[in-house]
């Protein structure tokens, strides 16, 4: 068995990316985070997910807040990530420096 985790609030990115897009065809489980508005078309046409699914996503959830489907089921979910999860799945330079800075203060972190 093998797993891997992508996180991204730009869904057509991925979708539109022909080495990412094999990955989501093979995948089993997904974890729907915050989305533009502007593509809950293509939401909606790969993943079938509900209205009720969609206004989550794509109407100002809250931080963690999410869909998670694995196969046709789905469920609300809301999550509380550590600020070292955080760190493990931050993309931006400066929004990672930062998290090390304050962890740096705070604990005593010696990375």
């Amino acid at each position: 068995n093998a797993g891997m985790c992508w996180a991204s609030q730009d869904f057509v990115r991925i979708l539109e990316n022909v080495k990412a897009r094999g990955i989501l065809q093979s995948t089993f489980s997904y974890f729907f985070l915050e989305q533009n508005k502007i593509d809950k078309k293509k939401i909606q046409e790969n993943f079938n997910l509900t209205a009720g699914e969609l206004d989550i996503i794509l109407n100002n959830p809250g931080k963690g807040e999410g869909i998670f489907r694995v196969g046709d089921s789905s469920v609300w979910i809301q999550t509380d990530p550590s600020d070292k999860e955080m760190m493990f799945i931050e993309s931006n330079e400066a929004v990672l420096q930062e998290l090390l800075n304050n962890m740096k203060k705070v604990q005593g972190y010696a990375g």
